[in-house]
């Protein structure tokens, strides 16, 4: 059960750049390791771009480098080694890697399963505003993993993750709604988060089963009720649109070419353009293409389905 919500962290979402200490080829070696991991999945090629880095106490690639380790990219699988990349990533303040790290502790993987331990790297992470640390937090808060039970706690978490976009934050807050637990029983806020939930969560059976939660709750509920979490939901898409990089507050760290693109993709999912699953990739897909083309035609832009500064302008992706 837990487990369902303390996952590995996706690859794409392991890494919060610090800005301190990196020199100009630093960012450009790491930027070319980037490249190579997401447009052309060239492992090798990132690793070589990346070890010297990591070993040099770069906690970019000291993160990226545990993630490899952790997936099995382009090296033998081993939870051990990217338990030793995250730590010293996380000893300097990398949120992600603390995330990671805390993942491992709670699964038991590459070093003795700890949910105490596992709770205070989700504490560093979630309070550097590391949306998924927060996520697991409130999971920990809510269940009494490696913390007291505390459905005041677990809500407080659940909250701060759910209105940066979180969905399994927003999943989370929902059951917390619909079942009482820290605030009264309240169906309208259950499928307000639910709803919200289901629009970002990837088809498949846990889909079905937020969707079949929020409409099992929409039966309890007056119209009027009905209508005002429907209209609460179309309000906080819209703040979400008009206010993203309060929302998404690590969104004008990511650097490169790899950072304009998921810029891209998150503002055009948004805006309903549909660019491709969730996670963003950071890469011009197909599908992306296809979605930069729609816009750019409902701009007047000449459909070309390239990322240029124009199509940038106009998605606010600068």
């Amino acid at each position: 059960m837990i487990r369902r919500h303390i996952n590995h962290a996706p690859p794409l979402l392991a890494l919060l750049l610090t800005l301190a200490g990196v020199s100009l080829q630093a960012w450009a070696d790491f930027d070319d390791g980037m490249r190579a991991y997401l447009h052309h999945h060239d492992y090798a090629t990132a690793l070589q771009e990346w070890r010297p880095l990591a070993e040099q106490g770069d906690p970019r690639a000291q993160s990226m480098l545990g993630v490899m380790y952790h997936f099995g990219q382009g090296v033998p699988r081993d939870y051990t080694e990217a338990a030793q990349w995250y730590r010293r990533a996380a000893d300097q303040g990398n949120a992600k890697s603390q995330h990671n790290l805390g993942v491992l502790y709670a699964n038991g993987e590459g070093v003795p399963q700890n949910d105490a331990i596992a709770a205070q790297w989700f504490r560093k992470a979630a309070e550097q505003g590391d949306t998924m640390a927060q996520n697991n937090l409130a999971v920990m808060y809510e269940h009494g993993r490696g913390v007291p039970q505390d459905y005041g706690q677990a809500l407080r978490w659940y909250h701060q993750a759910a209105e940066q976009g979180e969905a399994n934050a927003q999943m989370g807050l929902g059951g917390m709604y619909a079942n009482g637990r820290g605030v009264p029983q309240d169906y309208v806020q259950a499928h307000l988060w639910l709803n919200l939930a289901a629009a970002k969560i990837l088809p498949g059976t846990e889909r079905e089963h937020v969707v079949y939660y929020r409409d099992l709750i929409a039966r309890s509920m007056t119209s009027a009720q009905l209508a005002q979490a429907q209209e609460l939901a179309r309000t906080w898409e819209q703040k979400t649109v008009t206010t993203e990089g309060h929302l998404v507050p690590w969104r004008m760290m990511i650097s490169g070419e790899y950072g304009r693109i998921l810029r891209a993709q998150k503002r055009l999912n948004i805006l309903g353009f549909n660019p491709g699953p969730l996670p963003m990739d950071g890469t011009l897909g197909p599908r992306m293409r296809d979605a930069l083309r729609r816009f750019q035609r409902t701009k007047h832009l000449p459909a070309t389905g390239e990322l240029d500064e124009k199509t940038l302008d106009m998605l606010g992706a600068q």
